[in-house]
């Protein structure tokens, strides 16, 4: 908040972006950028419909990603029918030209190649003894085509979430950009910091009922029964011992 003051100071509740460039690989990429509001929530409060987009595309992502390892894990394993499954193809060496036997297995360690099972069902298609394993490989791919789908389209979401906000940003008010700032920004982190505060007075409140339960856990007279009988049985070591 300090250094949004200072800004605000310098040029007032400004909206506008500036250049930063950043490396991706090999490239050198500009990007546009604002100190004072952070591009998500211009996107949180003119583009709500297209965030949740997305975020609705990233569980489905997630969820994929969960049902083809499930899938895998399942069906990449020594009982599994999948297991034995393997292709045989004749391939043209490019540099020698000579023509080589290729073989590769439909499940490699623990995973299955997309391309592979795509090519199984295409050799083997006509096997009616090799129903079912084309059926679970059909499963499969169909998974991975559904994840790439919605890679696809996350992809596209994102593009257009960031034209969308980008173009807005000139637009913005004075009170908009006050708002974003005072409301979506500052006091949005006093709340985060307020409730984590609480939080860990909660916790410190209960970890000290704790220490004082363990205290205080005998009563008087359970303590003072303990001490007679502590008592007792050091008179006896003492007798024993002759004094």
């Amino acid at each position: 908040m300090q250094d949004d003051l200072y800004i605000i100071s310098k040029t007032g509740y400004s909206n506008e972006l500036s250049k930063k460039t950043i490396k991706k690989g090999k490239k050198d990429i500009t990007e546009l950028y604002s100190e004072l509001i952070p591009q998500e929530l211009v996107a949180n409060r003119f583009f709500k419909p297209l965030v949740d987009k997305i975020k609705n595309l990233e569980e489905k992502i997630a969820q994929t990603e969960t049902e083809k390892e499930e899938f895998q894990e399942e069906y990449c394993n020594e009982e599994s029918i999948l297991n034995d499954l393997s292709i045989t193809y004749t391939k043209k060496n490019k540099k020698t030209g000579a023509t080589e036997e290729i073989t590769e297995d439909v499940c490699k360690d623990t995973s299955i190649s997309k391309p592979i099972a795509e090519k199984f069902i295409k050799f083997n298609k006509k096997d009616t003894g090799l129903e079912k394993e084309i059926a679970l490989l059909e499963r499969f791919i169909t998974i991975c085509n559904n994840q790439s789908q919605y890679n696809k389209d996350l992809k596209q979401a994102q593009a257009e979430l960031n034209i969308a906000v980008l173009k807005k940003y000139p637009t913005l008010t004075q009170d908009e950009t006050r708002i974003l700032i005072v409301e979506d920004k500052w006091i949005n982190v006093l709340q985060t910091r307020t409730e984590q505060l609480l939080l860990d007075l909660i916790q410190q409140l209960s970890q000290r009922v704790k220490e004082l339960a363990l205290r205080y856990q005998n009563t008087v007279g359970e303590l003072e029964k303990e001490q007679e009988e502590l008592k007792e049985k050091v008179k006896h070591h003492l007798k024993i011992m002759g004094f």
